[in-house]
């Protein structure tokens, strides 16, 4: 039973070992990762800002490389560039897709104007026609306001 007992505690302390061993990051370090896996896949952001992104994940990289080695002034440093960073790759993806979406709508604007424009002339148009038919139309009347020859 000892044995067991022996087996079964040298079991455990080597599975927490094994556990401790396993590099696992800071929760500052992982929120880095998971803002830049999220500005990375947002269209908007990546396809508006691709050297911004670039920038932010070279500077996640460096965490990750300053979190092996270097001090914790360093490593601090190191996450709040890299947090400003994904910051300001997140706000240029954005004003560019913006910038982008307003360029789009003005020009979606400016069509429809000039589908106003057009349908008000063709009404004016059409009413001006219709005025001209009837004053047409009584001009060639026979007038009956002349007295009759009796």
């Amino acid at each position: 039973m000892r044995t067991c007992h022996r087996l079964l505690v040298f079991s455990f302390a080597t599975m927490l070992a094994a556990c401790a061993s396993t590099a696992s990051y800071p929760p500052d370090v992982a929120r880095l990762e998971d803002d830049l896996i999220r500005i990375e896949t947002d269209e908007r952001i990546a396809a508006g800002a691709p050297d911004a992104v670039a920038a932010a994940r070279a500077a996640v990289a460096a965490v990750i490389e300053r979190r092996r080695r270097g001090d914790a002034a360093e490593r601090a440093h190191a996450v709040y560039l890299a947090e400003r960073l994904v910051a300001i790759a997140a706000a240029e993806g954005l004003a560019r897709h913006a910038e982008e979406r307003i360029r789009e709508l003005s020009s979606e604007r400016e069509l429809l104007l000039i589908d106003a424009r057009t349908r008000e002339a063709r009404a004016r148009r059409d009413a001006l026609d219709v005025r001209y038919a009837e004053e047409r139309a009584e001009d060639d009347e026979p007038e009956d306001d002349e007295p009759e020859d009796e």
